[in-house]
């Protein structure tokens, strides 16, 4: 059982749509923290955390991140990272529900 959860933490799914990305987000955190309680281990390392989390990203977002980077906005820590790409999924699935 652990190691299964432990292989989704490592290796999530990519999301397919720009607002897939929050709820994507939001499940895998809640499946590392179900790793930590079942198995007692220590939070990831945040290099850990903002790689897996890029895993989950679309390429619309993927790139939006990217551009904060290059524009020197410091996007390293997983909170941070997290931060923007909420705001970013949340407009994304704000938009879809419009339509």
């Amino acid at each position: 059982m652990v190691m299964v959860i432990m292989s989704l933490i490592m290796m999530p799914m990519k999301a397919k749509k720009d607002e897939e990305v929050a709820e994507l987000v939001e499940q895998w955190e809640e499946e590392e923290r179900e790793y930590m309680r079942v198995s007692g281990a220590v939070p990831l390392l945040d290099q850990w955390r903002v790689t897996a989390l890029e895993c989950i990203l679309t390429g619309r977002i993927k790139e939006h991140i990217e551009l904060k980077q290059a524009e020197g906005q410091m996007l390293d820590k997983y909170d941070d990272m997290r931060k923007e790409v909420m705001k970013w999924a949340t407009q994304k699935r704000m938009e879809k529900m419009e339509k």
